[in-house]
C-alpha cells in the first residue's frame, strides 16, 4: 500500500474555503468528518536538529485520538497512532516511519519544545464503491511556549486517498488560487520564525569579534563569556542525564575556556586568572571521570561485534559493572553541580567577565591588539605539535602521543574561538588538516584508554566471581583492541606528516607567522 502523498497551503485570511468544498467533484462532494480541537506537542533535540533540517515531529492529541506526526522537509507527512510516554530516541520511533530518522537524531534524547494548539476541520471525499479519494483538513493553531503565544497562518493540508489522480488535480487547481499559497516550511519551523528573539538559541555558536584590532581582555572577556553561556545552557541536561550529549557539550565547552586562559595568559591579572583555572581544573576532572564511562557503554555494542560469533552475548557482567561506576560518576557531578559553591563559581566568574575592562588595566598583555596575541599563540602551538610529533618514534609511549594530541586540541581550540579574526577560507583549510590529525590521534588514545579500563574492569569482575566466559570476552576484547594499535599508529605517522609539511606548513606560515618587514594576513 503507497503512502499518501500531501500538500499544504497558507491561506489568507480572506479566503473563503466554502466554495472549494462545497464543488462537487468526479466522485462526489466532500463530506465533514471531524471537527475538533487539538494540542500537537513538539519534540526535538536540545540542539534542534529536526527543526535545523526542516522537520517536524509532534504527538497530536484530539479528542479522542493520540497519533505521533512525522513531516520532512519536502511536505511529505505520516501520521501513526500512539499510546504511551513520549518518544525519548529515535529507536523508539524506527518501526514507525520509513525514513532514516537515526542520521539526524543520532544519540541525542528528543525532548518536548513547544505546542501547537488550535482547531481543526477535516473533510473526506469518497467514490461510488466507498473507496477514499481525497481528504483535506484546515488547521487554524497557535504557538505556544511558555507564556508566549504567536497566532500562525491557516492551512489547508492536502491529502490523497486511495488514488492519487484526484489529489493532483486538486492541488493543480489550488495552485496559483488567490487567498492560497504553498507552505514553505513545516508549522514548527514558522512557530519559531514567528517567536523570533524569545526562542533559546541552544546549539553553540562560535562568538564574534567584529574588531580584530580590539584590545585583547575585552575581547577574550566575550569568548570566555559565549562558554559560561554554554556551559548554564547543558548544565540542567547533565544533571537529568537523559541525553549523554549534554555532557559531552558541557565537557568541550570547560576544556575551551581552561584552554583560552591558559594560552592568554597575561591578559588579565595572575590572581584572576589562577583563580579560573583551578575551578576549570576541578570541574574538568569531575565532567571527564563521568563522560569516558558514557563514551565507553555507548561504544560496548560495536566492541563485541568484532568478536567471533562464540565470543558474543558474554557482555553483561562487564556492561552491569560499567553501567554502575557510570552512575556513580554521574552521581557525584550531580552533586556538584547542585552545590552552592559551584553555583558561586559560576556566579563569580560571571560577574567578572561582564565588568568593564579596566581604563588603566595592570596585566601586561590586556591592551595587546588581540589578532596579534592571538595570532602569535597559534604560530607558537603550530610549532609545537610539529616539535612533538617529530620527536615521537616507533618507541615511543602511547603518554608520548597523548601529549601531542592536548597540544593539537590547544591550537584547534584558540583557530576556533577566535575564527572571526582571520580569513575564513584560509582558516577552514587549516582546520579541515588540523581535525584529520585530531581524529587519528584521538582514536589512538581511546584505544589507549579502553585497553587500561578493561584491564582494571577485569580485575573486577574476578574479584566479584563473574563466569569464566565473561572474563575470556573482556580478555578477547583487549587483545582485538591491542591488534588495532600498530595500523592506528602508522595513521598517526601518516597525519603527523602531512600536517608538519606542504600545503599546511606554508598556510600555518603565511596566515600566523610573524615577520620583520612583512605583516601576516591578519584581519584589520
Amino acid at each position: 500500500m503507497h503512502e499518501p502523498q500531501a500538500m499544504e497551503f497558507w491561506l489568507d485570511e480572506t479566503f473563503d474555503p466554502a466554495p472549494e468544498l462545497n464543488q462537487p467533484g468526479d466522485a462526489g462532494q466532500l463530506v465533514v468528518t471531524e471537527s475538533l480541537c487539538l494540542c500537537r506537542r513538539v519534540l526535538d533535540t536540545f540542539d534542534h536538529r529536526l527543526l535545523s533540517a526542516g522537520w517536524l515531529l509532534a504527538i497530536e492529541e484530539g479528542t479522542a485520538s493520540r497519533f505521533c506526526v512525522l513531516q520532512d522537509n519536502a511536505g511529505q507527512r505520516w501520521e501513526r497512532e500512539w499510546s504511551g510516554a513520549d518518544p525519548l530516541f529515535w529507536r523508539d520511533l524506527a518501526s514507525l516511519f520509513p525514513v532514516p530518522l537515526a542520521e539526524l537524531i543520532d544519540v541525542r534524547a528528543l525532548l518536548p519544545q513547544l505546542e501547537l494548539r488550535g482547531e481543526r476541520k477535516a473533510w473526506i471525499q469518497e467514490d461510488s464503491g466507498g473507496a477514499k479519494v481525497l481528504k483535506l483538513a484546515i488547521e487554524t493553531l497557535t504557538a505556544r511556549y511558555g507564556e508566549l503565544e504567536r497566532p500562525l497562518k491557516p492551512r489547508l493540508r492536502i491529502i490523497s486517498g486511495d488514488s492519487h489522480r484526484p489529489f493532483r488535480d486538486f492541488v493543480a487547481g489550488c495552485r496559483g488560487r488567490a487567498g492560497m499559497r504553498i507552505a514553505a516550511e513545516t508549522s514548527y519551523t514558522e512557530a519559531v520564525r514567528l517567536l523570533g528573539s524569545d526562542w533559546p538559541e541552544t546549539a553553540f555558536r562560535f562568538p564574534v569579534i567584529a574588531e580584530p584590532r580590539q584590545r585583547a581582555d575585552s575581547a577574550v572577556r566575550t569568548v570566555l563569556l559565549a562558554l559560561l553561556q554554554t556551559m548554564r545552557l547543558n548544565e540542567p541536561g547533565v544533571i537529568a542525564a537523559t541525553d549523554t550529549e549534554f555532557l559531552h557539550d558541557y565537557r568541550v565547552a570547560v576544556r575551551r575556556a581552561r584552554s583560552i586562559l591558559g594560552q592568554t595568559e597575561g591578559v588579565f591579572p595572575a590572581t584572576a586568572t589562577e583563580r579560573l583555572r583551578q575551578g576549570l581544573a576541578s570541574l574538568a576532572q569531575a565532567t571527564s571521570e563521568a563522560r569516558d564511562f558514557d563514551v565507553f557503554l555507548l561504544a560496548l555494542d560495536g566492541m563485541e561485534a568484532g568478536l567471533p560469533p562464540p565470543l558474543r552475548g558474554q557482555f553483561e557482567p562487564l556492561r552491569e559493572l560499567l553501567a554502575t561506576l557510570a552512575a556513580d560518576r554521574q552521581r557525584r557531578l550531580r552533586d556538584r553541580l547542585n552545590s552552592a559553591r559551584h553555583r558561586r563559581f559560576l556566579d563569580a566568574w560571571e560577574r567578572y567577565l561582564q565588568r568593564p575592562a579596566p581604563a588603566k588595566p595592570r596585566a601586561p598583555l590586556a591592551l595587546t591588539p588581540v589578532n596579534e596575541l592571538v595570532g602569535r599563540r597559534i604560530w607558537t602551538l603550530y610549532r609545537r605539535v610539529r616539535r612533538e610529533g617529530k620527536a615521537i618514534g616507533p618507541d615511543s609511549p602511547p603518554e608520548h602521543l597523548h601529549e601531542l594530541r592536548k597540544t593539537a586540541k590547544k591550537l584547534r581550540y584558540q583557530m576556533e574561538m577566535f575564527q572571526s579574526l582571520f580569513p575564513p577560507d584560509d582558516l577552514r583549510a587549516l582546520l579541515r588538516r588540523l581535525k584529520s590529525l585530531q581524529t587519528s590521534l584521538g582514536d589512538y588514545q581511546d584505544l589507549s584508554v579502553q585497553c587500561g579500563h578493561l584491564r582494571d574492569l577485569a580485575g573486577v569482575l574476578r574479584e566479584r566471581q563473574a563466569p569464566t566466559d565473561a572474563l575470556l570476552s573482556v580478555g578477547a576484547l583487549i587483545g582485538q583492541l591491542f591488534a588495532r594499535e600498530p595500523g592506528l599508529r602508522g595513521e598517526c605517522s601518516e597525519q603527523l606528516a602531512e600536517f608538519a609539511a606542504g600545503k599546511a606548513r606554508r598556510g600555518f606560515r603565511r596566515l600566523f607567522r610573524p615577520e620583520s618587514g612583512r605583516e601576516p594576513r591578519w584581519r584589520h
